[in-house]
């Protein structure tokens, strides 16, 4: 989780110097050839804080690493049910 929070991180640091940004919420979808890559960039932007504030909640206490031991509980906590072919965790 780190890793793909940092990697959006220095996807806005490269936005900073290459279009004068501060925000993915200033990118403009012209300076991407029409892509939807601000849109990805903040959903999953907004899905890793959900987690890590998940992780806070469940540890007590600031936790950067989505370990094994909280993958069932965050499934739990975020609506995911086991189902034919795919438990809760999986579908997380």
């Amino acid at each position: 989780m780190a890793v793909a929070i940092r990697r959006i991180h220095r996807a806005v640091r490269q936005g900073r110097y290459e279009f004068t940004l501060h925000a993915l919420e200033e990118m403009d979808e012209d300076d991407l050839s029409g892509s939807d890559v601000r849109g990805v960039l903040m959903r999953g932007r907004d899905f890793l804080w959900q987690v890590r504030a998940g992780l806070h909640h469940l540890a007590g206490r600031r936790e950067e690493r989505l370990l094994f031991d909280h993958q069932r509980a965050l499934a739990k906590l975020f609506g995911y049910t086991d189902r034919a072919g795919a438990l809760a965790v999986e579908q997380f």
